[in-house]
Protein backbone atom coordinates (compact mmCIF):
# COMPACT_ATOMS: atom_id res chain seq x y z
CA UNK A 1 0.00 0.00 0.00
CA UNK A 2 0.88 3.40 -0.60
CA UNK A 3 1.40 6.55 1.98
CA UNK A 4 0.84 10.36 1.13
CA UNK A 5 2.73 12.92 2.41
CA UNK A 6 2.15 17.13 1.86
CA UNK A 7 4.85 19.35 2.84
CA UNK A 8 4.63 23.44 2.97
CA UNK A 9 1.32 22.88 0.87
CA UNK A 10 -0.58 26.01 0.34
CA UNK A 11 -3.58 27.42 -2.39
CA UNK A 12 -4.11 31.25 -3.02
CA UNK A 13 -5.76 32.73 -5.52
CA UNK A 14 -4.24 36.55 -5.27
CA UNK A 15 -5.48 38.83 -4.02
CA UNK A 16 -7.69 36.58 -2.19
CA UNK A 17 -6.14 35.12 1.05
CA UNK A 18 -5.05 31.48 0.89
CA UNK A 19 -7.56 28.64 0.70
CA UNK A 20 -5.06 26.28 2.07
CA UNK A 21 -2.19 27.22 4.18
CA UNK A 22 1.20 26.04 4.85
CA UNK A 23 -0.44 22.24 5.11
CA UNK A 24 1.98 19.25 6.50
CA UNK A 25 1.14 16.03 6.61
CA UNK A 26 1.99 12.29 6.74
CA UNK A 27 0.01 9.44 6.33
CA UNK A 28 1.22 5.83 6.57
CA UNK A 29 0.03 3.15 4.62
CA UNK A 30 -3.18 1.49 5.20
CA UNK A 31 -4.08 4.57 7.76
CA UNK A 32 -7.92 5.93 7.59
CA UNK A 33 -8.11 9.67 8.01
CA UNK A 34 -11.43 11.71 8.20
CA UNK A 35 -10.84 15.65 7.06
CA UNK A 36 -13.51 17.65 9.02
CA UNK A 37 -14.27 21.54 9.13
CA UNK A 38 -17.05 23.85 8.20
CA UNK A 39 -18.05 24.21 4.19
CA UNK A 40 -14.91 25.96 2.73
CA UNK A 41 -12.55 24.82 4.96
CA UNK A 42 -10.71 23.66 2.20
CA UNK A 43 -11.76 19.86 2.71
CA UNK A 44 -12.61 18.75 -0.98
CA UNK A 45 -9.52 20.98 -1.87
CA UNK A 46 -7.03 19.11 -0.15
CA UNK A 47 -8.29 15.99 -1.56
CA UNK A 48 -8.10 17.42 -5.13
CA UNK A 49 -4.81 18.38 -4.49
CA UNK A 50 -3.74 14.47 -3.74
CA UNK A 51 -5.78 13.59 -6.85
CA UNK A 52 -3.61 15.60 -8.70
CA UNK A 53 -6.75 17.54 -9.79
CA UNK A 54 -4.81 20.88 -9.66
CA UNK A 55 -1.10 21.55 -8.18
CA UNK A 56 -0.55 23.23 -5.62
CA UNK A 57 0.39 26.75 -5.34
CA UNK A 58 3.31 26.19 -2.91
CA UNK A 59 5.03 22.85 -1.36
CA UNK A 60 4.91 19.06 -2.20
CA UNK A 61 2.30 16.39 -2.53
CA UNK A 62 3.30 12.38 -2.79
CA UNK A 63 1.58 9.71 -3.32
CA UNK A 64 4.10 6.97 -2.81
CA UNK A 65 7.27 7.72 -4.48
CA UNK A 66 4.93 9.62 -7.36
CA UNK A 67 3.90 13.04 -7.71
CA UNK A 68 0.39 12.92 -8.61
CA UNK A 69 0.71 14.07 -12.30
CA UNK A 70 2.66 11.09 -12.58
CA UNK A 71 0.10 8.64 -10.89
CA UNK A 72 -0.19 5.26 -12.80
CA UNK A 73 -3.78 5.04 -14.19
CA UNK A 74 -6.70 3.54 -11.23
CA UNK A 75 -4.00 3.49 -7.95
CA UNK A 76 -6.01 6.39 -6.56
CA UNK A 77 -9.21 6.09 -6.48
CA UNK A 78 -11.93 9.30 -6.13
CA UNK A 79 -15.38 8.76 -5.23
CA UNK A 80 -17.28 12.12 -4.36
CA UNK A 81 -21.04 12.70 -3.55
CA UNK A 82 -21.72 13.43 -6.93
CA UNK A 83 -22.91 9.53 -7.09
CA UNK A 84 -23.45 10.06 -10.99
CA UNK A 85 -20.62 11.76 -12.40
CA UNK A 86 -18.04 9.11 -11.72
CA UNK A 87 -19.77 6.41 -13.30
CA UNK A 88 -18.81 5.16 -17.07
CA UNK A 89 -19.89 2.27 -19.20
CA UNK A 90 -23.64 1.01 -19.64
CA UNK A 91 -24.01 -1.35 -17.12
CA UNK A 92 -22.67 -2.21 -13.47
CA UNK A 93 -20.32 -4.98 -15.08
CA UNK A 94 -19.13 -2.13 -17.91
CA UNK A 95 -18.25 0.21 -14.93
CA UNK A 96 -15.98 -2.12 -13.18
CA UNK A 97 -14.50 -3.34 -15.90
CA UNK A 98 -13.25 0.17 -16.95
CA UNK A 99 -9.28 -0.05 -15.64
CA UNK A 100 -9.23 -3.63 -17.70
CA UNK A 101 -8.44 -5.68 -14.78
CA UNK A 102 -8.86 -9.49 -15.16
CA UNK A 103 -12.55 -11.05 -15.29
CA UNK A 104 -12.08 -13.09 -11.65
CA UNK A 105 -11.09 -9.15 -10.51
CA UNK A 106 -14.09 -7.57 -11.57
CA UNK A 107 -16.55 -11.26 -10.32
CA UNK A 108 -14.64 -10.69 -6.96
CA UNK A 109 -15.29 -6.74 -6.96
CA UNK A 110 -18.91 -7.37 -7.90
CA UNK A 111 -19.24 -9.96 -4.88
CA UNK A 112 -17.80 -8.11 -2.68
CA UNK A 113 -19.64 -5.07 -3.06
CA UNK A 114 -22.99 -7.02 -3.36
CA UNK A 115 -23.44 -6.30 -6.67
CA UNK A 116 -23.79 -9.76 -8.92
CA UNK A 117 -27.33 -9.83 -9.28
CA UNK A 118 -27.09 -6.17 -10.78
CA UNK A 119 -24.21 -6.83 -12.93
CA UNK A 120 -26.14 -6.53 -16.14
CA UNK A 121 -28.64 -3.52 -14.84
CA UNK A 122 -27.87 -0.42 -16.69
CA UNK A 123 -26.36 2.63 -14.52
CA UNK A 124 -29.29 4.82 -14.39
CA UNK A 125 -30.95 2.96 -13.03
CA UNK A 126 -29.62 2.26 -9.75
CA UNK A 127 -30.45 3.50 -6.93
CA UNK A 128 -27.88 6.14 -5.04
CA UNK A 129 -26.63 4.04 -2.53
CA UNK A 130 -26.06 0.94 -5.51
CA UNK A 131 -24.43 3.93 -7.59
CA UNK A 132 -22.15 5.04 -4.94
CA UNK A 133 -21.16 0.43 -4.39
CA UNK A 134 -20.90 0.43 -8.12
CA UNK A 135 -18.12 3.15 -8.38
CA UNK A 136 -15.90 1.73 -5.07
CA UNK A 137 -16.40 -1.64 -6.63
CA UNK A 138 -14.73 -0.03 -10.20
CA UNK A 139 -12.04 1.68 -7.77
CA UNK A 140 -11.44 -2.08 -6.21
CA UNK A 141 -11.11 -4.01 -9.63
CA UNK A 142 -8.82 -1.51 -11.02
CA UNK A 143 -6.11 -2.12 -8.36
CA UNK A 144 -6.90 1.00 -6.08
CA UNK A 145 -4.32 1.33 -3.56
CA UNK A 146 -5.58 5.24 -1.97
CA UNK A 147 -8.73 5.87 -1.74
CA UNK A 148 -10.07 9.71 -1.28
CA UNK A 149 -13.54 9.91 -0.66
CA UNK A 150 -15.38 13.30 -0.39
CA UNK A 151 -18.51 12.54 1.35
CA UNK A 152 -19.29 9.52 -0.06
CA UNK A 153 -22.83 9.05 2.16
CA UNK A 154 -23.63 12.65 1.93
CA UNK A 155 -26.89 11.83 -0.56
CA UNK A 156 -27.70 8.43 0.81
CA UNK A 157 -30.58 7.73 3.05
CA UNK A 158 -29.83 6.08 6.43
CA UNK A 159 -29.65 2.44 5.30
CA UNK A 160 -27.56 2.98 1.99
CA UNK A 161 -24.74 4.89 4.41
CA UNK A 162 -24.50 2.07 6.69
CA UNK A 163 -23.45 -0.08 4.27
CA UNK A 164 -21.06 2.08 1.99
CA UNK A 165 -19.68 3.08 5.64
CA UNK A 166 -19.72 -1.03 6.23
CA UNK A 167 -17.23 -1.32 3.02
CA UNK A 168 -15.39 1.32 3.72
CA UNK A 169 -14.61 0.07 7.38
CA UNK A 170 -13.55 -3.37 5.29
CA UNK A 171 -11.00 -1.63 2.67
CA UNK A 172 -9.42 -0.05 6.08
CA UNK A 173 -9.32 -3.23 7.55
CA UNK A 174 -7.74 -4.77 4.66
CA UNK A 175 -5.29 -2.19 4.75
CA UNK A 176 -6.41 0.40 2.33
CA UNK A 177 -5.13 3.94 2.88
CA UNK A 178 -8.14 6.38 2.85
CA UNK A 179 -8.75 9.94 3.29
CA UNK A 180 -12.38 11.19 4.12
CA UNK A 181 -14.09 14.51 3.80
CA UNK A 182 -17.21 14.02 6.03
CA UNK A 183 -19.31 15.94 8.12
CA UNK A 184 -20.88 12.90 9.44
CA UNK A 185 -19.68 11.46 13.43
CA UNK A 186 -19.88 8.15 12.55
CA UNK A 187 -17.71 7.94 9.89
CA UNK A 188 -15.13 10.41 12.52
CA UNK A 189 -15.84 7.87 14.98
CA UNK A 190 -14.81 4.83 12.71
CA UNK A 191 -11.28 6.80 11.45
CA UNK A 192 -8.08 6.03 12.99
CA UNK A 193 -7.20 9.61 12.85
CA UNK A 194 -8.65 13.04 12.75
CA UNK A 195 -7.82 15.85 10.64
CA UNK A 196 -9.53 19.33 11.38
CA UNK A 197 -9.40 22.22 9.11
CA UNK A 198 -10.61 25.71 9.55
CA UNK A 199 -9.93 28.57 6.95
CA UNK A 200 -7.83 26.34 5.27
CA UNK A 201 -5.04 25.61 8.08
CA UNK A 202 -4.92 22.37 10.03
CA UNK A 203 -6.04 23.01 13.55
CA UNK A 204 -6.37 19.52 14.70
CA UNK A 205 -4.37 16.31 13.95
CA UNK A 206 -4.70 13.34 16.20
CA UNK A 207 -7.75 10.46 17.58
CA UNK A 208 -11.16 10.66 17.49
CA UNK A 209 -10.54 10.11 21.30
CA UNK A 210 -8.38 13.30 21.34
CA UNK A 211 -11.23 15.43 19.14
CA UNK A 212 -13.96 14.49 21.69
CA UNK A 213 -11.97 15.37 24.85
CA UNK A 214 -11.49 19.12 23.56
CA UNK A 215 -15.27 19.35 23.13
CA UNK A 216 -16.91 21.99 23.10
CA UNK A 217 -14.52 24.35 21.31
CA UNK A 218 -14.57 26.84 18.96
CA UNK A 219 -13.82 24.86 15.32
CA UNK A 220 -15.93 22.01 15.96
CA UNK A 221 -18.09 20.79 12.73
CA UNK A 222 -21.53 22.96 13.64
CA UNK A 223 -23.62 21.33 14.05
CA UNK A 224 -22.46 18.20 14.30
CA UNK A 225 -23.41 15.27 16.95
CA UNK A 226 -20.10 15.05 18.39
CA UNK A 227 -20.05 19.27 19.27
CA UNK A 228 -23.65 18.51 20.34
CA UNK A 229 -22.91 16.07 22.41
CA UNK A 230 -20.03 17.51 24.44
CA UNK A 231 -21.65 20.62 24.74
CA UNK A 232 -24.82 18.69 26.27
CA UNK A 233 -22.10 16.60 28.19
CA UNK A 234 -20.82 20.20 30.10
CA UNK A 235 -23.82 21.57 30.76
CA UNK A 236 -25.82 18.49 31.51
CA UNK A 237 -23.82 15.71 32.44
CA UNK A 238 -26.35 13.84 34.51
CA UNK A 239 -29.59 14.42 31.77
CA UNK A 240 -27.70 13.64 28.77
CA UNK A 241 -28.68 10.88 26.49
CA UNK A 242 -24.76 10.11 26.07
CA UNK A 243 -23.29 7.71 28.64
CA UNK A 244 -21.76 10.08 31.62
CA UNK A 245 -17.77 9.15 31.19
CA UNK A 246 -15.03 10.49 31.63
CA UNK A 247 -13.45 8.00 28.87
CA UNK A 248 -12.87 9.48 25.38
CA UNK A 249 -13.50 6.63 23.71
CA UNK A 250 -16.95 5.18 25.06
CA UNK A 251 -18.22 8.82 23.97
CA UNK A 252 -16.44 8.52 20.71
CA UNK A 253 -18.23 4.70 20.64
CA UNK A 254 -21.66 5.96 21.57
CA UNK A 255 -21.75 8.85 19.03
CA UNK A 256 -20.84 5.97 16.15
CA UNK A 257 -23.38 3.85 17.45
CA UNK A 258 -26.19 6.52 17.76
CA UNK A 259 -25.25 7.98 14.42
CA UNK A 260 -25.78 4.34 12.72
Amino acid sequence: MLGLELAGVSVWYPPRPAVLADVNLVVPPGQLVAVVGANGSGKSLLLKLMAGALPPSGGSVRVGPWSPGALPGGVVAWVSSDVDGGLVGATVRDHVKFFGPPSDRVDAALHRFGLGPLAARGVDMLSPGEKQRVALAGWFAGGAQVWLLDEPTGPLDPAAAREVRQLIRDLSRDGATLLMATHDPAEVAMAQRVLVLDAGRVVFDGTPDGLVALEPHGWATPHSAVAATGRALARHPRGATAPVTANPRRLVEWIGQASR
